[in-house]
């Protein structure tokens, strides 16, 4: 029988607050496993910042650069305080397919991302890009709720 372990840690994160859980499951792992985290945020191929309800605010591409800049640093400093190893990625594209694509170069042993609990039109509109991944992806992956059940 082979053993399995964790070694590397895909963080999927979109800068939300709601995804900040999957963030403490991450490093709460990581460091019970003595892993190293992959942090990647997927810009989708059009200038928008995170949807909220039916509208969007738009950003002008050098805004919402800097933003992303700005909130991956956020991201960083509080992976690299916890003393784990770490790398970061920004890419653009399909978030679900990128975040797949981006684990299996990687090699990574399981993907950790948090569901946004849509429902209703917000889903079919949005659909969800973790559920998108559980079923695309060719390793575990750790789905975190950001509303408590």
């Amino acid at each position: 029988m082979s053993s399995w372990s964790i070694k590397k840690i895909v963080y999927a994160t979109d800068f939300s607050e709601e995804s900040r859980p999957a963030l403490v499951h991450a490093l709460n792992l990581a460091r019970l496993l003595d892993a190293a985290v992959d942090i990647i945020h997927v810009r989708e191929p059009f200038p928008y910042a995170p949807l909220v309800g039916a509208g969007a605010f738009l950003f002008p591409v050098d805004d919402l650069r800097s933003w992303v800049e700005k909130e991956m640093a956020k991201v960083v400093t509080e992976v690299a305080a916890s003393g784990r190893a770490y790398r970061a990625t920004v890419v653009e594209g399909n978030a679900a397919q990128q975040i797949v694509k981006h684990a299996k170069d990687v090699n990574a042993d399981v993907i950790v991302i948090a569901t946004h609990g849509r429902t209703g039109i917000d889903h079919a509109l949005l659909g969800s890009v973790a559920e998108k991944v559980v079923r695309q992806s060719a390793c575990p992956v750790m789905v975190v709720p950001t509303r408590p059940s």
